[in-house]
């Protein structure tokens, strides 16, 4: 059954209960990955243009109450100031110039604008950052080819199975469905590539959609 489109308000101050299991419900989230995912969660809450208002972090599950704030409420100073702390933070500057020293064009003003109020994009952010993290830390990958559940067995001449990597054949694949198919499908690229996030999703999915939590032990997520 198809998930229920969700409601996004623009232009007003709303308030939103964000629910988000962990994929096949497993229980992923100890104390530290808790930890993490609320320092991760406070990080993009600055960055963002919402207040946080609770949450709750369980071991499969989460919820935050949050109010989205719409960018009128923002001034231009204050929009440039969160594109030199956030957005530009990981940016390598243009040759001798440092990127927080750089004059930020309207254009990227009302850019900024957008994504910062975006109530997707601020979930999408701190979904991602914390999968990339718990991926890396956990050594969690795509599934070792000893334990393939599809093969491309039949599909491909022998000789292609011994002397292509698997990323190859991929791509072939991908090529079968979407080209010969005729699907369209708007983030694969011309070349059949995957786009580096869509990579994450072969690996733990994003999460989808109080109690304080704490632990004894208290990491520092540091720079995101």
């Amino acid at each position: 059954m198809p998930r229920t489109k969700r409601l996004k308000v623009k232009g007003e101050i709303a308030h939103y209960h964000i629910m988000s299991r962990t994929v096949g419900q497993q229980f992923l989230l100890g104390d530290t990955e808790k930890e993490i995912l609320v320092q991760i969660i406070r990080y993009f809450s600055r960055m963002y243009f919402i207040k946080m208002n609770a949450y709750c972090i369980m071991s499969n599950h989460f919820h935050l109450v949050i109010r989205s704030l719409p960018n009128r409420m923002y001034s231009d100073k204050e929009v440039i100031r969160r594109i030199h702390t956030f957005i530009n933070k990981k940016k390598k500057g243009r040759k001798g110039k440092n990127p927080q020293q750089r004059d930020i064009s309207p254009e990227e003003i009302l850019k900024a604008r957008k994504k910062l109020e975006d109530i997707s994009e601020f979930c999408r952010s701190f979904k991602q950052t914390f999968s990339c993290w718990y991926n890396r830390i956990h050594n969690r990958q795509f599934a070792p080819k000893s334990d393939r559940f599809c093969s491309f067995d039949g599909l491909f001449a022998e000789e292609h199975l011994l002397t292509k990597s698997e990323a190859a054949l991929n791509r072939a694949y991908r090529g079968i469905v979407y080209y010969l198919g005729n699907i369209t499908h708007t983030t694969l690229r011309h070349d059949f590539k995957l786009p580096p996030g869509e990579k994450l999703l072969g690996r733990i999915r994003y999460f989808t959609d109080g109690a304080v939590i704490g632990s004894k032990v208290s990491p520092e997520f540091g720079d995101v």
